[in-house]
């Protein structure tokens, strides 16, 4: 199990796509954590804390959307590697399926948000 920022643990057994998670899911949890970190004991009360090369704002509110922003980013990337992963895994021999590529209209949108915030000089590091 990993740790959570203000929590315990995540539960990372017997949860959907178990696999799959397993594999990729700490790296951007390990992310979300330090942005919240940065966020929530810094931004909020107006001092600086970079992260990846990002940091506190002019004014509250402005952190409060760079950290939406970079947050939303964190779980955009991840969806592009759950798809790559998925899309490397063979049905099982079971009869369960893997699911199918992650929902081409869904992924369209996932890379032209990734492609906006490219664009806006958001972006993260792995």
């Amino acid at each position: 199990m990993a740790k959570i920022f203000g929590q315990k643990e995540r539960n990372t057994d017997s949860i959907k796509f178990e696999k799959i998670r397993k594999n990729i899911d700490k790296k951007y949890e390990d992310l979300h954590d330090e942005l919240s970190d940065a966020y929530y004991n810094y931004w909020r009360e107006g001092a600086s804390k970079e992260w990846q090369g990002h940091d506190v704002q002019p004014t509250l509110e402005e952190s409060k959307v760079l950290f939406d922003k970079l947050h939303g980013l964190i779980f955009l990337v991840r969806d592009i590697e759950f798809d790559e992963e998925n899309s490397k895994l063979e049905d099982d021999d079971s009869g369960k399926k893997k699911i199918d590529s992650m929902y081409e209209e869904r992924l369209d949108s996932v890379k032209n948000n990734i492609k906006k915030l490219k664009d806006e000089g958001i972006e993260i590091t792995l």
